[in-house]
């Protein structure tokens, strides 16, 4: 029903964008355009077309699906490497101990693409340039996809909760990195990964994640 009301709000929104650009529609156009921001909300697709509208190096026509989603998400370049100093900062602040939630779930697909977060964390400091090409050529493909990537883990493993969760401790909360409401929306969208299994959060649970994580700044 939610998808619904925002596919209904963002295909008036189109109509009336289309209309100020004198563009002509057809359902095969607000098809595409549902499929391709499907992944974003209504106030995130208004700024990007409001940016579009004032940036004085735009064509003045009506934009298409790749000039939207740049607005939105930005250079591939520029994302990769804001994505890769989020999760280098993060090795020095919360290291591999501790389970973190990133505020940008492409992160945690990048992180387990490459063996995890605690093997991420073990990289040595002569490494840390293969490294870095590494994620962000990773971040780069994924990004181009558009918002379309695998189902990621909620929470990036530490040692600790590897080792409480196989000898049956109870497992701590994680670290969030960045914007803490962004992260909690990464968590609760998660599945299960790093192994480490973890039950779908009850809204206790993730207000509780909320309330008493120990975010580590971006």
């Amino acid at each position: 029903m939610e998808n619904n009301n925002k596919n209904k709000q963002l295909v008036e929104f189109l109509n009336n964008v289309a209309s100020f650009y004198r563009k002509d529609t057809s359902e095969f156009f607000f098809d595409v355009w549902v499929r391709c921001l499907a992944n974003y909300d209504m106030e995130t697709i208004r700024k990007a077309f409001d940016s579009y509208a004032t940036n004085p190096d735009a064509s003045g026509f009506m934009p298409s699906t790749n000039e939207i989603l740049r607005e939105i998400v930005g250079t591939s370049t520029d994302s990769s490497e804001l994505a890769w100093g989020k999760a280098l900062k993060a090795i020095g602040r919360a290291g591999k101990s501790n389970d973190v939630v990133f505020d940008d779930a492409l992160i945690h697909v990048v992180v387990e693409d490459m063996g995890g977060w605690i093997k991420f964390c073990s990289v040595t400091d002569g490494d840390v340039p293969f490294q870095r090409l590494q994620f962000i050529k990773s971040y780069q493909a994924y990004r181009n996809k558009h918002g379309e990537f695998p189902e990621y883990p909620r929470a990036l493993t530490g040692t600790s909760n590897l080792y409480n969760a196989a000898n049956g401790f109870r497992c701590a909360l994680p670290q969030f990195i960045g914007d803490p409401d962004k992260a909690s929306l990464v968590f609760k969208n998660g599945g299960e990964g790093g192994g480490l299994r973890v039950s779908k959060p009850s809204l206790k649970f993730a207000t509780l994640l909320l309330a008493k994580s120990n975010e580590v700044a971006a």
